[in-house]
């Protein structure tokens, strides 16, 4: 009898326990809400301005809420600087775009269209239609949750130089270095420990609002993008 009471409990237990605690339920964000969340982040907010050899992230306050301050760095020119004497002229990046594209997270961030936006006593470079695109993906970690991650960047649009610095090389090298600044911009920002925190607690209480239950943890694995969206499971 005892034997049969120490089989019972265990069964009888897990019977009465809440269901959900123990079933994987899918959830998914779209194209749509990614839109609303967008314009409620206020993104035109942020500002991005490289001048000298120095530049300045101004975040929004919705990024700040998230634990990203303000942030002055150094800009690395490399031998460029010390060759042509180069520095950026008030260089800006305009209102970000962010959406779900080909099974990634996109941010795109447009650059100003800016005669002599890079100068130096030899020439000046120009940008027009110039824009960086970030590709952010799923990295698995040890203990099988996932974080977002920065996974490739691009770089589109066009330089046009006037004296040495019409240079084919000077122009490349310099598209390099803009992509190198606002790569490591985003990259940095994404990596903070609050704002992987943030990514985790908004998926569970979006789980929330999409099933009407409250769930404790994401299923270690599940997250990944889809061409409109982003699905999970919770338990």
């Amino acid at each position: 009898m005892k034997k049969l009471m120490l089989i019972f409990y265990p069964m009888a237990a897990f019977a009465l326990m809440p269901l959900h605690a123990f079933a994987q339920t899918d959830v998914r964000f779209t194209s749509r809400e990614l839109d609303a969340a967008f314009v409620l982040m206020r993104p035109e907010l942020n500002s991005i301005e490289l001048d000298g050899q120095e530049g300045v992230f101004d975040p929004a306050p919705s990024l700040k809420y998230l634990g990203v301050d303000r942030e002055t760095f150094d800009i690395d020119l490399g031998w460029i600087a010390n060759v042509a004497d180069l520095s950026f002229h008030h260089l800006k990046a305009e209102m970000p775009e962010v959406r779900f594209q080909s099974g990634a997270l996109q941010i795109v961030i447009p650059i100003a269209d800016q005669q002599k936006a890079v100068q130096s006593r030899l020439g000046a470079i120009s940008f027009k239609d110039v824009q960086l695109t970030a590709n952010l993906g799923w990295k698995t970690r040890t203990d099988g949750s996932q974080e977002l991650a920065l996974v490739s960047t691009r770089f589109d649009g066009q330089l046009s130089g006037t004296g040495v610095l019409r240079s084919s090389l000077i122009l490349r090298k310099t598209k390099e270095l803009a992509m190198k600044v606002l790569t490591a911009q985003v990259q940095k920002m994404i990596s903070k420990p609050q704002v992987q925190d943030a990514i985790q607690t908004g998926f569970l209480n979006w789980a929330k609002f999409y099933t009407g239950a409250e769930y404790r943890e994401i299923r270690a694995g599940s997250i990944r993008f889809f061409e409109s969206g982003i699905d999970y499971q919770v338990q």
